[in-house]
């Protein structure tokens, strides 16, 4: 969200320059907090912002992770090789907390993006009795 905040942002105060928004998630840059309702409750299959990034320039390279930076060389690393920049924006969002003794054990789920609300729907549909933490 603050990724897609800061460049539109940087449009409606009239930047003219190159913008790209880079993401390792494969979907359009999407609101989080609808996961937990609309998504959940199958009301809404994502919950996309709905924004012209073409219209406004913005260049959207998903499914891309970033592996490095090189601030002397103004370069970020990415899987598809290396992408320069002249002013770098680093918008990574929380790190979901993670329950010690939590990993790898049935029936305990994250819900932190549209894939994980996606897997989690099925579990939901079939009425188990749920904690949520968080």
């Amino acid at each position: 969200m603050a990724g897609v905040q800061t460049a539109v942002a940087l449009r409606e105060q009239g930047f003219t320059g190159p913008v790209t928004l880079i993401g390792a998630e494969p979907h359009q840059p999407y609101d989080r907090p609808p996961l937990s309702k609309a998504i959940l409750l199958g009301k809404a299959e994502d919950s996309a912002f709905e924004i012209d990034f073409e219209d406004l320039g913005i260049e959207l390279r998903l499914g891309l992770d970033v592996t490095g930076l090189r601030a002397a060389d103004h370069e970020i690393d990415t899987e598809a090789g290396p992408v320069a920049y002249d002013t770098l924006v680093v918008a990574t969002g929380a790190q979901p907390v993670v329950l010690p003794g939590t990993e790898g054990v049935p029936g305990v789920h994250l819900l932190r993006t549209l894939d994980d609300a996606v897997r989690l729907g099925p579990v939901l549909e079939r009425r188990h009795s749920v904690v949520v933490v968080g």
